[in-house]
């Protein structure tokens, strides 16, 4: 990685781990898929937020999952439903989105762009909406610029759809654990620079926005919240 590409994805990574949240609750938060070393991460924070900010003027928060089975290291929907309403998350808050070809396997790209393709649908009709994105801490910085790729490429410039980051709750980062489809094994800090690299590897080739305009997106953001 250049040094430029460096000090642009450390500003971008910090940006999204302290992300502030709008002052009025998010509508719905997406749940992005983690292997079973990591989904407590997911889980737990977004049961708490929505314990923390359910109920009242504006509504409960719906979580968001894909409806996959288990593989490619995801747990599937059924775990992840029932790891929910072990933590006292009602049924009615968890919404089951399709998942165009579950046999293709999961992976953060196609399970950014089933959450969009849902949320553009309710949009249509519900008007503009606030959104978190709940992934482990180290792979929260990709797993947001990948769903703002998808927004911003569909022509949907922000104010219909306005998504922050949510990172997961805190992991041990010294833990061995196994991530992305349950091919990539090390310490939770070695995927830190793992996801970095991806996030290079995935803007260079078009899969992701420069991080530039990923940053841009939250300045114009920011403005309207």
């Amino acid at each position: 990685m250049t040094d430029t590409f460096e000090s642009t994805l450390e500003a971008f990574t910090k940006r999204v781990l302290a992300d502030p949240l709008p002052p009025r609750p998010l509508n719905y938060l997406l749940l992005v898929g983690q292997t079973a070393d990591n989904e407590r991460s997911v889980l737990g924070r977004a049961a708490r937020y929505l314990h923390e900010h359910g109920g009242g003027e504006f509504g409960n928060p719906r979580l968001l999952i894909v409806d996959a089975p288990p593989g490619f290291g995801f747990p599937g929907f059924p775990r992840w439903e029932v790891g929910l309403r072990r933590r006292d998350v009602p049924p009615e808050n968890i919404v089951r989105i399709s998942y165009p070809d579950p046999a293709r396997g999961v992976n953060t790209n196609t399970e950014m762009r089933a959450f969009f393709d849902y949320l553009r649908h309710v949009a249509a009709s519900s008007g503009a909406m606030r959104i978190g994105g709940v992934a482990a801490p180290f792979h929260e910085p990709r797993a947001f610029a990948n769903f703002v790729s998808v927004m911003l490429k569909s022509g949907v410039n922000g104010g219909t759809l306005d998504v922050f980051a949510l990172p997961g709750d805190p992991l041990p980062l010294d833990e061995v654990v196994t991530h992305s489809q349950g091919t990539t094994r090390g310490t939770r800090a070695d995927l830190v620079r793992a996801e970095a690299e991806r996030i290079r590897v995935y803007a260079e080739i078009g899969d992701l926005l420069p991080i530039p305009e990923v940053m841009a997106y939250m300045d114009a953001r920011d403005a309207r919240n």
